[in-house]
Order: structure tokens, then C-alpha cells, then sequence
């Protein structure tokens, strides 16, 4: 199954506070099953095989280095500066095997399984794009980056109006072929608030017509786990699968 990602590699971001939890603990080291979040994806990950696999780790990141131990490749982002600054501590370490990148969160992504990434980087490397966006169809959701498409049912931005409930989001996780993602990481211009975010990269591969979008074909595969309540709801799904 894994011939093909012989030369792919994985960024994992494990940097971020959560603060959202209520918690000083990191999110990603929040536990689900006696597991911690980000432990889910980095398991799936190996199943893979993939060519090298790195954490990037910021805030508290000697206590997530110590939870998940020595057997993992670690990146630092040494300021908080967002997801594109986090990838950017990342892809400095990648080697010239590596040709196409996945870029996913360490927290909301516990619920995916190998055989669906799997496809979403087949999916990616046939598609021949530079950026491939997974995406999700959620009931009742409101979402900072949904998704808008043309009448050919092509992606063509974000819609960005959180309180408009909407059918399919951006889910945070992106294959990128590496040499396009390093040129263009580049040209992501600072927020007002201080940051380099990950989703502007998407307009320069708009604006090339080289994006590409999966959807998820089971919508149970990722969830967000920014609250208490979201947690829960990861909890729900892992309990249910696992009474199947």
C-alpha cells in the first residue's frame, strides 16, 4: 500500500496552547482512551511509512517532548507566530527525498484512519496540483473557512462568514508538493494580529488554477477538539467504533 509514499513526508503541528480547553495542558496532550490527542495521528502516520515524519512543538514543548518520547523527529517553533510559521520550522528539516508534504494538526485529527490518507495523497499525486485542501461535509456547523465552489462544482475560495451555517469546511489539512510549498510559504503576508496563517496559501494556488480538493468520504474521520464539548464528541465516535 505504501509504495507510492516512498517520497512523502508528514509535518505535524503539535505547537499551539488550546486555550480554548480551559487548561494550561497543551491541547494535543489532552487524553482520549488513555491516549493523548496527537498520539492517534503520529500512530496512523507510521503505518504509512512515510519518508520522515516531524512534530513541531512550541508552547510547554519540553512536556510534549517528554509525554511522547525520543522516538519521534522534533522541530521548535521558538515564537508563536501561527500554523505557517509553525510548518515553516518544519520544512527546514525535510530532505531531498521528499516531494510531496502533508501538513495536518496534531489535535483534530485523531480520527483518521491510514487507508484514508492513504487516498488522500494518491488523490493529491494524481491530481497533478501543488496544494491538495482535504475538506469535510458537517451538519448544522459554523466555520471559519468554508468552502465555496463554482457551478462545475470547483473550489474557488473560503467562504469566511462564521455565522452563515454552512455544508463543507476546510478541515487544517493540506498535501503540498514540497518545492511549491517552500517558494510560496514565503509570500504569506503577517495578519493584523501578528500572524503567518497556513489558509493564505491557498489564494497564490487559486490564482495558478494548481488546487486541488478531497472531500472526505466519511465525515466521522475528522472533528475539531478545540472545547470540552468537542472532546466529548471525539470520545463519542472512538467508543462507538470501537462497540462496531
Amino acid at each position: 500500500m505504501n509504495s507510492i509514499l516512498t517520497n512523502s513526508s508528514a509535518i505535524v503541528l503539535a505547537a499551539g496552547k488550546g486555550t480554548r480547553m480551559g487548561t494550561k495542558i497543551p491541547k494535543v496532550l489532552r487524553k482520549v482512551n488513555r491516549k493523548y490527542l496527537v498520539q492517534y495521528i503520529l500512530e496512523t502516520l507510521k503505518k504509512l511509512e512515510l519518508n520522515q515524519v516531524i512534530v513541531v512543538v512550541g508552547h510547554q514543548a519540553e512536556l510534549v517532548k517528554t509525554r511522547l518520547g525520543n522516538k519521534h523527529f522534533y522541530a521548535h517553533q521558538e515564537t508563536p507566530l501561527g500554523t505557517a510559521d509553525a510548518v515553516k520550522s518544519g520544512i527546514k528539516y525535510l530532505d531531498n527525498t521528499s516531494k510531496y508534504i502533508l501538513v495536518i494538526n496534531g489535535d483534530d485529527s485523531s480520527l483518521l484512519t491510514a487507508k484514508t490518507l492513504f487516498q488522500i495523497f494518491q488523490n493529491h499525486i494524481e491530481s497533478q496540483k501543488n496544494l491538495t485542501m482535504v475538506t469535510s461535509t458537517q451538519k448544522n456547523v459554523s466555520h471559519l473557512f468554508g468552502i465555496l465552489k463554482n457551478e462545475q462544482n470547483e473550489f474557488v475560495g473560503f467562504d469566511r462568514n462564521s455565522s452563515q451555517n454552512i455544508k463543507e469546511i476546510a478541515t487544517g489539512i493540506y498535501i503540498f508538493n514540497k518545492d511549491w510549498l517552500k517558494k510560496h510559504i514565503e509570500l504569506i503576508k503577517q495578519s493584523d494580529k501578528g500572524s503567518f496563517n497556513l489558509p493564505e496559501i491557498v489564494k497564490f494556488a487559486l490564482l495558478q488554477k494548481t488546487a486541488n480538493c478531497f472531500i472526505l468520504g466519511n465525515s466521522e474521520e475528522w472533528r475539531s477538539a478545540n472545547t470540552p464539548q468537542e472532546l466529548n464528541r471525539v470520545r463519542r465516535i472512538m467508543k462507538r467504533r470501537k462497540n462496531i
